[in-house]
Protein backbone atom coordinates (compact mmCIF):
# COMPACT_ATOMS: atom_id res chain seq x y z
CA UNK A 1 0.00 0.00 0.00
CA UNK A 2 1.07 3.37 -1.08
CA UNK A 3 0.49 6.79 0.28
CA UNK A 4 0.05 8.02 -3.56
CA UNK A 5 -2.68 5.59 -3.29
CA UNK A 6 -4.28 6.67 -0.09
CA UNK A 7 -3.97 10.58 -1.15
CA UNK A 8 -6.00 9.54 -5.31
CA UNK A 9 -8.74 7.57 -2.76
CA UNK A 10 -8.86 10.51 -0.17
CA UNK A 11 -9.65 13.32 -3.07
CA UNK A 12 -11.90 10.80 -4.95
CA UNK A 13 -13.62 11.02 -1.79
CA UNK A 14 -13.99 14.59 -1.29
CA UNK A 15 -14.86 15.65 -4.64
CA UNK A 16 -17.11 12.26 -5.75
CA UNK A 17 -15.40 12.99 -9.09
CA UNK A 18 -11.89 11.54 -10.29
CA UNK A 19 -11.41 14.92 -13.11
CA UNK A 20 -10.90 17.28 -10.26
CA UNK A 21 -9.01 14.92 -7.62
CA UNK A 22 -6.79 14.54 -10.47
CA UNK A 23 -6.69 18.27 -10.84
CA UNK A 24 -5.72 18.79 -7.17
CA UNK A 25 -3.35 16.46 -6.93
CA UNK A 26 -1.45 17.45 -10.31
CA UNK A 27 -1.89 14.12 -11.65
CA UNK A 28 -3.66 12.71 -14.62
CA UNK A 29 -7.27 11.17 -14.23
CA UNK A 30 -5.85 7.44 -14.97
CA UNK A 31 -3.64 7.85 -12.88
CA UNK A 32 -6.05 8.36 -9.83
CA UNK A 33 -7.93 5.79 -11.48
CA UNK A 34 -5.02 3.26 -10.90
CA UNK A 35 -4.05 3.74 -7.47
CA UNK A 36 -7.35 3.60 -6.53
CA UNK A 37 -7.98 -0.35 -8.28
CA UNK A 38 -4.26 -0.78 -6.68
CA UNK A 39 -5.67 0.05 -3.18
CA UNK A 40 -8.78 -2.01 -3.36
CA UNK A 41 -6.77 -4.86 -4.67
CA UNK A 42 -4.16 -4.62 -1.99
CA UNK A 43 -7.14 -4.47 0.57
CA UNK A 44 -9.34 -6.65 -1.19
CA UNK A 45 -12.39 -5.02 -1.38
CA UNK A 46 -14.49 -2.50 -3.18
CA UNK A 47 -14.70 1.40 -2.03
CA UNK A 48 -16.77 3.33 -3.81
CA UNK A 49 -19.96 2.74 -5.97
CA UNK A 50 -19.54 3.72 -9.49
CA UNK A 51 -22.13 5.15 -11.83
CA UNK A 52 -20.83 5.92 -14.89
CA UNK A 53 -18.78 9.48 -14.62
CA UNK A 54 -20.00 9.92 -11.21
CA UNK A 55 -18.53 7.66 -8.02
CA UNK A 56 -19.49 7.77 -4.47
CA UNK A 57 -18.33 6.00 -1.10
CA UNK A 58 -20.18 3.09 -0.42
CA UNK A 59 -19.93 1.73 3.31
CA UNK A 60 -16.80 0.05 3.32
CA UNK A 61 -14.64 3.48 1.75
CA UNK A 62 -16.95 5.51 4.59
CA UNK A 63 -15.03 3.03 7.44
CA UNK A 64 -11.64 3.47 5.40
CA UNK A 65 -11.68 6.98 4.90
CA UNK A 66 -11.05 8.50 8.48
CA UNK A 67 -7.93 5.18 8.88
CA UNK A 68 -6.85 6.91 5.72
CA UNK A 69 -7.03 10.08 6.56
CA UNK A 70 -4.86 9.11 9.81
CA UNK A 71 -2.57 7.21 8.03
CA UNK A 72 -1.52 10.40 5.71
CA UNK A 73 -1.68 12.53 8.51
CA UNK A 74 0.66 10.72 10.91
CA UNK A 75 2.75 10.20 7.70
CA UNK A 76 3.41 13.86 6.94
CA UNK A 77 3.81 14.83 10.25
CA UNK A 78 6.75 12.49 10.85
CA UNK A 79 8.14 13.38 7.88
CA UNK A 80 8.10 16.98 8.67
CA UNK A 81 9.77 16.13 11.55
CA UNK A 82 12.35 13.70 10.49
CA UNK A 83 13.13 16.53 7.98
CA UNK A 84 13.46 19.05 10.64
CA UNK A 85 15.89 16.94 12.76
CA UNK A 86 18.00 16.22 9.76
CA UNK A 87 18.39 19.76 9.05
CA UNK A 88 19.13 20.75 12.62
CA UNK A 89 16.14 23.24 13.03
CA UNK A 90 14.77 21.09 15.90
CA UNK A 91 15.82 18.39 17.50
CA UNK A 92 14.15 16.05 20.75
CA UNK A 93 15.71 14.94 23.82
CA UNK A 94 13.47 12.44 25.42
CA UNK A 95 14.94 11.78 29.00
CA UNK A 96 13.50 8.88 31.51
CA UNK A 97 14.52 9.88 35.05
CA UNK A 98 13.98 8.35 38.45
CA UNK A 99 11.82 10.41 40.66
CA UNK A 100 14.47 10.54 43.18
CA UNK A 101 16.87 12.20 41.15
CA UNK A 102 13.90 14.23 39.26
CA UNK A 103 13.16 15.82 42.76
CA UNK A 104 16.67 16.56 42.77
CA UNK A 105 19.17 17.43 40.41
CA UNK A 106 16.47 17.79 37.71
CA UNK A 107 16.16 21.33 37.68
CA UNK A 108 20.04 22.42 36.82
CA UNK A 109 20.56 20.19 34.37
CA UNK A 110 17.55 21.29 32.33
CA UNK A 111 18.19 24.42 33.36
CA UNK A 112 22.13 24.44 31.79
CA UNK A 113 21.15 21.97 29.29
CA UNK A 114 18.25 24.14 27.77
CA UNK A 115 20.63 27.76 27.96
CA UNK A 116 23.85 25.86 25.78
CA UNK A 117 20.82 23.42 23.41
CA UNK A 118 18.38 26.17 22.57
CA UNK A 119 17.05 23.72 19.57
CA UNK A 120 17.05 20.77 21.49
CA UNK A 121 13.11 20.23 22.51
CA UNK A 122 13.42 18.12 25.74
CA UNK A 123 10.67 16.28 27.34
CA UNK A 124 10.94 14.78 30.36
CA UNK A 125 9.63 11.17 31.69
CA UNK A 126 9.74 9.99 35.14
CA UNK A 127 9.34 6.62 35.67
CA UNK A 128 10.95 4.09 38.59
CA UNK A 129 14.37 3.63 38.08
CA UNK A 130 13.65 -0.28 37.07
CA UNK A 131 11.87 1.31 34.55
CA UNK A 132 14.46 3.64 33.20
CA UNK A 133 16.23 1.01 30.72
CA UNK A 134 12.83 -0.60 29.03
CA UNK A 135 12.00 3.31 28.48
CA UNK A 136 14.85 3.53 26.53
CA UNK A 137 14.95 -0.14 24.98
CA UNK A 138 11.54 0.83 23.62
CA UNK A 139 12.77 3.50 21.67
CA UNK A 140 10.09 5.77 24.41
CA UNK A 141 13.34 7.79 25.62
CA UNK A 142 16.78 8.53 24.38
CA UNK A 143 18.18 8.80 27.74
CA UNK A 144 17.64 7.86 31.08
CA UNK A 145 19.51 8.77 34.60
CA UNK A 146 18.31 6.07 37.07
CA UNK A 147 19.81 4.33 40.26
CA UNK A 148 19.59 1.00 39.56
CA UNK A 149 21.81 -0.07 36.45
CA UNK A 150 20.60 -2.36 33.60
CA UNK A 151 21.63 -5.63 32.97
CA UNK A 152 20.72 -5.30 29.22
CA UNK A 153 23.87 -5.34 27.26
CA UNK A 154 22.76 -3.54 24.25
CA UNK A 155 22.40 -0.34 26.31
CA UNK A 156 25.47 1.77 27.19
CA UNK A 157 25.34 2.31 31.06
CA UNK A 158 28.21 4.97 32.74
CA UNK A 159 28.02 5.63 36.59
CA UNK A 160 27.61 9.16 37.27
CA UNK A 161 28.51 9.55 40.68
CA UNK A 162 29.26 6.57 43.65
CA UNK A 163 28.12 8.92 46.67
CA UNK A 164 27.73 8.92 50.46
CA UNK A 165 24.86 8.69 52.11
CA UNK A 166 24.21 11.16 54.90
CA UNK A 167 21.87 11.53 57.74
CA UNK A 168 20.00 14.81 57.50
CA UNK A 169 16.99 15.76 59.91
CA UNK A 170 15.50 19.19 61.43
CA UNK A 171 18.12 21.60 62.06
CA UNK A 172 17.11 22.04 65.90
CA UNK A 173 18.56 18.27 66.19
CA UNK A 174 21.93 19.95 64.85
CA UNK A 175 23.93 19.70 68.23
CA UNK A 176 22.53 16.54 69.56
CA UNK A 177 24.14 13.38 69.98
CA UNK A 178 23.96 10.83 66.79
CA UNK A 179 22.90 8.04 69.05
CA UNK A 180 20.58 10.00 71.47
CA UNK A 181 18.79 11.42 67.76
CA UNK A 182 18.75 7.63 66.82
CA UNK A 183 16.93 6.71 70.27
CA UNK A 184 14.05 9.32 70.01
CA UNK A 185 13.81 10.17 66.71
CA UNK A 186 11.84 7.95 63.58
CA UNK A 187 14.11 7.08 60.94
CA UNK A 188 12.02 7.65 57.91
CA UNK A 189 12.91 5.03 55.61
CA UNK A 190 12.55 4.54 51.35
CA UNK A 191 12.48 0.50 50.97
CA UNK A 192 12.68 0.72 47.16
CA UNK A 193 15.51 2.47 46.93
CA UNK A 194 18.42 -0.09 46.15
CA UNK A 195 21.09 1.16 49.08
CA UNK A 196 18.04 0.88 51.68
CA UNK A 197 18.79 -2.82 52.57
CA UNK A 198 22.52 -2.14 53.76
CA UNK A 199 22.00 0.84 55.10
CA UNK A 200 19.37 -0.73 57.46
CA UNK A 201 21.58 -3.71 58.38
CA UNK A 202 24.37 -1.18 59.34
CA UNK A 203 21.61 0.86 61.64
CA UNK A 204 20.60 -2.06 63.24
CA UNK A 205 24.41 -3.03 64.27
CA UNK A 206 25.08 0.42 64.96
CA UNK A 207 21.78 1.57 66.69
CA UNK A 208 20.00 -2.10 67.40
CA UNK A 209 16.53 -0.13 68.60
CA UNK A 210 16.23 2.00 65.36
CA UNK A 211 12.09 2.65 65.22
CA UNK A 212 11.42 3.25 61.42
CA UNK A 213 8.77 4.89 59.26
CA UNK A 214 8.12 3.78 55.78
CA UNK A 215 7.42 6.41 53.48
CA UNK A 216 7.66 5.54 49.93
CA UNK A 217 8.69 8.93 48.29
CA UNK A 218 12.05 10.64 49.01
CA UNK A 219 10.36 13.95 48.55
CA UNK A 220 7.32 13.44 51.31
CA UNK A 221 10.78 12.22 52.92
CA UNK A 222 12.64 15.90 52.65
CA UNK A 223 8.86 17.73 53.32
CA UNK A 224 8.08 15.33 56.71
CA UNK A 225 12.10 16.08 57.93
CA UNK A 226 12.03 20.16 57.28
CA UNK A 227 8.20 19.60 59.52
CA UNK A 228 10.22 18.64 62.36
CA UNK A 229 9.73 15.16 61.98
CA UNK A 230 12.22 12.25 62.16
CA UNK A 231 15.41 12.19 60.40
CA UNK A 232 16.82 10.31 57.31
CA UNK A 233 19.62 8.99 55.28
CA UNK A 234 19.55 9.64 51.84
CA UNK A 235 21.93 10.18 49.25
CA UNK A 236 24.08 13.52 49.40
CA UNK A 237 23.03 14.93 46.13
CA UNK A 238 19.72 14.34 47.23
CA UNK A 239 19.52 16.88 49.98
CA UNK A 240 22.18 19.30 48.47
CA UNK A 241 20.03 22.34 47.92
CA UNK A 242 18.27 21.67 51.39
CA UNK A 243 21.44 22.06 52.77
CA UNK A 244 22.85 24.83 50.71
CA UNK A 245 19.92 26.62 51.87
CA UNK A 246 20.31 25.69 55.30
CA UNK A 247 17.07 24.53 55.43
CA UNK A 248 17.82 20.71 56.71
CA UNK A 249 20.59 19.25 59.29
CA UNK A 250 23.43 17.21 58.47
CA UNK A 251 23.68 15.55 61.50
CA UNK A 252 26.05 12.49 60.40
CA UNK A 253 28.76 11.48 57.22
CA UNK A 254 30.52 8.48 58.32
CA UNK A 255 27.92 6.17 60.16
CA UNK A 256 27.73 3.62 57.46
CA UNK A 257 30.70 4.09 56.15
CA UNK A 258 30.22 1.32 53.08
CA UNK A 259 26.99 2.56 52.52
CA UNK A 260 27.04 4.43 48.73
CA UNK A 261 24.20 5.69 46.18
CA UNK A 262 25.43 5.11 42.67
CA UNK A 263 23.79 7.00 39.76
CA UNK A 264 24.13 5.87 36.40
CA UNK A 265 23.64 7.72 32.97
CA UNK A 266 22.13 5.08 30.36
CA UNK A 267 21.49 5.45 26.54
CA UNK A 268 21.29 3.22 23.56
CA UNK A 269 22.42 5.84 20.53
CA UNK A 270 25.07 8.15 20.86
CA UNK A 271 24.68 12.10 19.40
CA UNK A 272 25.82 15.31 20.40
CA UNK A 273 23.11 15.76 22.36
CA UNK A 274 23.49 12.97 24.43
CA UNK A 275 26.90 13.27 24.65
CA UNK A 276 26.48 17.12 25.92
CA UNK A 277 23.90 15.93 28.29
CA UNK A 278 26.39 13.37 30.23
CA UNK A 279 29.40 15.34 30.39
CA UNK A 280 26.82 18.28 32.00
CA UNK A 281 25.70 15.52 34.34
CA UNK A 282 28.84 14.25 35.51
CA UNK A 283 29.70 18.21 35.81
CA UNK A 284 26.62 19.08 37.98
CA UNK A 285 27.17 15.97 40.25
CA UNK A 286 30.93 17.33 40.38
CA UNK A 287 32.52 14.19 39.47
Amino acid sequence: METQWLKSFIKAAKYENLRLASEELFISQPAVTKHIQSLEKSLNIQLFVRQNKSIRLNQNGEMFLPIAQEIIDTFEVGIHRFQQYIEGFERELTIAIAPQIANSMLPSIIKQFSKQMPHVSVRVEIVKSNEVANSIQSGQSHVGLSKIKPVNPSLSVKCLIDEPIVCVGPKHLESMDMVEIIRQEKVLTHEYAPYWDEVNRQLQQHFPHTTNMKVNQTEAIKQMILEGIGVAFLPKSVVRKELEEDRLALLATNILKTCTSKTYFISKHSSVETEYLFELCKSIYGT
